[in-house]
């Protein structure tokens, strides 16, 4: 009697077993291999539910949301940051910047040679882009015209009675650097205000996005 029933529970539980299944990540359907297998189809989506799967793990450990004042140690003003785990800044974010700034610069002056290489480098790096022989001639008041006088940076108007060393004259800026392997050429030139320039120096737009956005605390200014 117990043998009938046991073969009974076992039909109907392999009646209700799924035939195929739907990946999670590919929404491809494939046949169910094995009981208790991992809801994906292939090997090559295993790194992306396994990093979905750790972030949720995370995010149902984070801590809610908390609200906090301070004042920055930079300019003095009062700022109330919202943020997660204690993720709280010590200074706002124009600050912020200027001290990383300050640190590399400082941890270069320090070291002497490694910046006489690091600008011989990139000297030796323009000065072969501009004898490239895909490089184009063109005068800097051409892509000023053709941008229509607004900073390809942070695309503000560019006062064009301004001279340099005001840092909001005119500048030319190439978009890949020519110590990065930029050319010379029409489509990589924009303009630029000259603090703009500065500021990315020898770096890519979506590197510095990735500075400004390195930390996900919410700041405001109240005072």
């Amino acid at each position: 009697m117990r043998e009938r029933q046991n073969a009974r529970n076992r039909a109907a539980t392999t009646a209700r077993r799924p035939v195929v299944f739907t990946c999670v990540i590919c929404s491809a359907v494939k046949p169910v291999q094995r009981l208790g297998a991992f809801p994906i189809c292939c090997r090559n989506c295993r790194p992306e539910y396994a990093r979905r799967a750790e972030q949720a793990r995370r995010n149902a450990n984070a801590l809610p949301p908390t609200v906090w004042s301070t004042t920055c140690l930079g300019c003095g003003k009062t700022i109330e940051q919202t943020g997660r785990n204690g993720n709280f800044r010590k200074r706002c974010p124009p600050c912020s910047e200027q001290a990383w700034k300050r640190q590399t610069q400082q941890w270069l002056k320090d070291r002497p040679e490694l910046r006489r290489i690091k600008n011989r480098n990139n000297k030796r790096n323009r000065r072969l882009a501009r004898r490239d022989p895909e490089s184009e001639k063109f005068t800097d008041i051409e892509i000023y015209e053709r941008d229509g006088w607004t900073c390809g940076i942070c695309k503000r108007p560019v006062d064009r009675t301004l001279i340099f060393p005001h840092p909001m004259s005119v500048s030319l800026d190439h978009v890949t650097p020519l110590a990065r392997g930029g050319k010379h050429r029409r489509d990589n030139a924009q303009c630029a205000h000259w603090l703009c320039n500065s500021r990315k120096t020898y770096g890519l737009e979506s590197e510095m996005d990735r500075i400004r956005l390195r930390s996900t605390t919410i700041v405001r200014f109240i005072s």
